[in-house]
């Protein structure tokens, strides 16, 4: 009778852990020596004159440490920077790393928002909370609960950044190969969610569904609709019109202190008074 010599599943899934966490403590040690590599160069140089000898000096140290390590400058720049935030202000998040609990993708975003936190106490509670989070959740879902946390800890700052960030809307176009372009539009959550469900509507209703003799995909139809939106009416004055669920804590609907509508889903937040102006406008959610 013959017998299986396949591997064990299970042990090949130990082994894909045992892996991943080496290649985790190889991120930390390659990070660990990269800081160790610059802060020696910082001390040696600290004494070195004239001036402009040393900050000569210094700019190469980016430089050596990318060409051992086959990253650019700025790369090496941007990702000691990140690592400096988490091992100074999240000794919790640093100590996972070097164990090999989490990967240097997760400490990039827990850094990103280290650096978006504006109170000490906000980030010893994020330090308190995010390892654990963190090693049993994709990279991608880290990002969404960061996002949270940060608009929840710190929602009245969270509101003001949304104001700020509020004034960068702009709309570009790249011309690409092939006679294509890309058109990229940056504007305020609840209305990129309004137009992406206005959109899936529009190409969803009867009248445009598939006829014969039509072969184009749904994101070719909607490709095709946006391009009639922006090409044939005047959107300067209208008002949202789609259906968005939003979730507004009741203190802050009543105006007691500000705070965010989010997302049923909770993908995306805004400032609750944003919400408001749609509905003094006529749109509808």
């Amino acid at each position: 009778m013959a017998t299986s010599t396949a591997p064990d599943t299970g042990v090949i899934v130990d082994v894909l852990v045992d892996a991943a966490r080496d290649r985790a403590r190889a991120e930390a040690r390659e990070m660990a020596t990269m800081m160790a590599l610059r802060d020696t160069e910082m001390a040696r140089t600290a004494h070195v004159e004239p001036p402009m000898r040393r900050h000569a000096e210094r700019s190469a140290i980016a430089l050596t440490i990318a060409e051992a390590t086959g990253l650019s400058e700025g790369q090496v720049v941007t990702r000691m920077s990140a690592a400096d935030t988490v091992r100074d202000q999240s000794p919790t998040t640093w100590s996972a790393f070097t164990n090999g609990l989490i990967d240097w993708a997760r400490v990039r975003e827990i850094a990103a928002t280290i650096t978006v936190l504006k109170r000490a106490d906000s980030i010893h509670r994020l330090d308190a909370r995010v390892v654990d989070f963190a090693t049993e959740h994709t990279t991608a879902e880290l990002r969404q609960w960061l996002a949270r946390f940060a608009r929840r800890v710190e929602a009245d700052l969270a509101v003001e950044r949304a104001d700020d960030a509020r004034e960068g809307r702009h709309v570009s176009i790249r011309h690409g190969e092939d006679s294509m372009a890309s058109l990229y539009a940056y504007l305020p959550s609840h209305e990129a969610a309004a137009i992406a469900a206005r959109l899936r509507s529009e190409t969803r209703k009867p009248a445009n569904s598939n006829e014969p003799g039509d072969t184009r995909t749904l994101p070719q139809r909607e490709a095709d609709v946006l391009v009639a939106w922006c090409l044939g009416a005047n959107a300067a004055t209208s008002a949202i019109d789609a259906n968005i669920a939003v979730m507004i804590d009741a203190d802050v609907l009543a105006g007691a202190h500000p705070g965010l509508a989010e997302a049923a889903d909770r993908s995306w937040a805004v400032p609750a008074t944003w919400i408001a102006d749609v509905a003094a406008r006529g749109g509808t959610f």
